[in-house]
């Protein structure tokens, strides 16, 4: 019900041939802190149509598309359709809970390397640890250490994350042939993740 409310409006405002023509290569998705502003947006701009103020509604909605570029498709993908509905609804998103930064149960997928975590502590150094840790590896091509940088470092690394999306720093991630990273295509389909390039010599100071 909430899909079929909202289609007239996406129509409404595509009078120019120009709106969707800047979305014909791929796109990175929306950053997560600007989905629930760009839908709220959107929401606004349709209220204002439904009274009538047309030209108000169609600038939120255009505010809506710069913060979001997927609103302005045919078919949203499901995080917008998921805040249209609780924000439809008054279910107003209290935002995502803080990812753990220790202690995460990875005993189902790495038993070994899990036995020998301890939080707190540089537990993966132990002779047993690397053992375990080494031989993940041979098997599996991938480990999770928990609780790497301790608390501390998880905190610290975190803040440093959001000031760097902050300042434009992170850029989303390309698709490449092996040992070509920085000359790859942008794809949303095969990455959705953002990153940066560091010089540790260089770019120590703003990490």
């Amino acid at each position: 019900a909430e899909a079929s409310s909202r289609l007239p409006y996406t129509k409404a405002v595509r009078t120019s041939p120009t709106i969707m023509a800047e979305f014909t290569t791929p796109w990175a998705p929306t950053a997560k802190p600007n989905r629930l502003p760009a839908v709220l947006l959107y929401i606004e701009g349709e209220a204002l149509c439904d009274a009538n103020a047309v030209a108000e509604g169609v600038t939120k909605m255009r505010e809506a598309f710069a913060l979001a570029w997927e609103l302005d498709l045919p078919e949203w993908p499901g995080w917008a359709e998921v805040l249209y509905h609780q924000l439809s609804n008054g279910l107003v998103p209290a935002g995502a809970p803080p990812p753990p930064l220790l202690s995460a149960d990875t005993s189902s997928v790495q038993p070994e390397v899990a036995s020998h975590a301890r939080d707190g502590r540089a537990w993966w150094s132990s002779d047993g640890a690397l053992a375990a840790i080494a031989e993940t590896l041979r098997c599996r091509n991938h480990v999770v250490v928990d609780g790497f940088l301790g608390r501390a470092g998880g905190v610290a690394l975190r803040v440093a994350l959001e000031r760097a999306w902050g300042g434009g720093v992170l850029e989303p991630a390309k698709v490449a042939l092996p040992g070509d990273g920085l000359n790859g295509q942008r794809s949303d389909r095969a990455r959705s993740d953002h990153i940066a390039w560091i010089d540790a010599a260089e770019d120590a100071a703003r990490w």
